[in-house]
């Protein structure tokens, strides 16, 4: 019941949640493009298999609760979407091996590989490494 000339609370609109998106073999093409977009103004978070289960070591969907509208996050399917990727990125910029890398906005295929870093994921912690990707994305952790 509200008060008598009190107002009621005003809602905050929260930002839009990053969606989780995977990357399978048909979208491989379009998804290269779209790291090298340079109207892409946020950064996109691919998150690769680890090559003996087939699976992310991290859990993509966990992401986006953390990330907010900060980042896109994308996983590769299964093997044959992580090949159809290695084939349309440069070497220096692939991701494989359950690691993780954050390709920031204004990417060129010919950047030096350190400018989208690459976190590497322990599989007995991967809670590390999505604290490493949120702080990374925050802008808290190292450059």
């Amino acid at each position: 019941m509200r008060r008598r000339g009190s107002l009621p609370k005003a809602r905050i609109p929260l930002p839009p949640a990053v969606s989780v998106q995977c990357i399978d073999t048909a979208s491989a093409p379009v998804w290269v493009e779209r790291i090298f977009d340079d109207s892409r103004l946020i950064p996109l978070v691919l998150v690769s298999l680890f090559p003996h289960s087939g699976r992310p070591l991290i859990d993509p969907a966990h992401l986006p609760e953390t990330l907010a509208d900060q980042a896109t996050v994308v996983f590769l399917a299964d093997p044959a979407a992580s090949r159809a990727m290695s084939e349309r990125m440069p070497d220096h910029l692939d991701t494989y091996s359950g690691a993780v890398r954050i390709f920031v906005s204004n990417a060129c295929r010919n950047d030096p590989h350190y400018r989208h870093p690459t976190l590497l994921v322990d599989p007995a912690q991967p809670q590390d490494a999505m604290e490493k990707i949120v702080r990374r994305i925050h802008g808290t952790g190292p450059a």
